[in-house]
């Protein structure tokens, strides 16, 4: 009478136990090793750039950009394997030219900045720039600029401010 209960019990087990399923998991892993990248001069990883005082007569046409102002970043301690850069630009963008940093936040001055690369090439705002090129040397500088770019017919007086974050890739 044992085994016939036994028997049935595990009648029951099969019955009601759930169906066990296994899968195969794929897990693809990959990246890159490289030696130290670079570091940036403690005196360029803020920068703050002064176009000074504008008369609003400079600016001309829409489209028109004045105050061309240099902005230098030294790269220090560069390994060999860095070959070259790409600078991508992060800021709010303009309204009018969303490849242009926005001046004020939301206060419309009629005016905004754009950034171009060594070879007067435009970076895009929230793009990245042209390969920009390291020669062998541990130590490295890259000087771009900055414009005031007319955006609309009228441009407003006042101070201005605006704020751009530049994030570098190494290539």
């Amino acid at each position: 009478m044992g085994r016939k209960i036994v028997s049935k019990l595990i009648m029951l087990l099969v019955l009601f136990s759930s169906n066990c399923f296994a899968y195969d998991v794929l897990i693809n892993i990959n990246g890159r090793i490289i030696e130290n990248t670079c570091t940036i001069s403690p005196l360029d990883q803020n920068k703050l750039v002064s176009f000074g005082t504008v008369d609003k007569k400079e600016f001309g046409s829409v489209g028109t950009k004045i105050k061309k102002t240099p902005i230098t970043i030294k790269f220090e301690n560069c390994s060999e394997s860095i070959q070259a850069v790409k600078l991508n630009l992060k800021g709010d963008a303009d309204k009018t030219d969303v490849n242009t940093l926005n001046i004020n936040g939301d206060e419309d001055m009629g005016f905004s900045i754009a950034f171009f690369t060594p070879n007067d090439e435009q970076i895009k705002l929230n793009g990245s720039s042209e390969v920009i090129n390291f020669d062998s040397s541990d130590s490295q500088s890259i000087t771009f600029s900055a414009s005031l770019k007319k955006t609309e017919t009228d441009v407003a007086e006042g101070a201005f401010s605006a704020t751009a974050t530049f994030e570098v890739e190494y290539l």
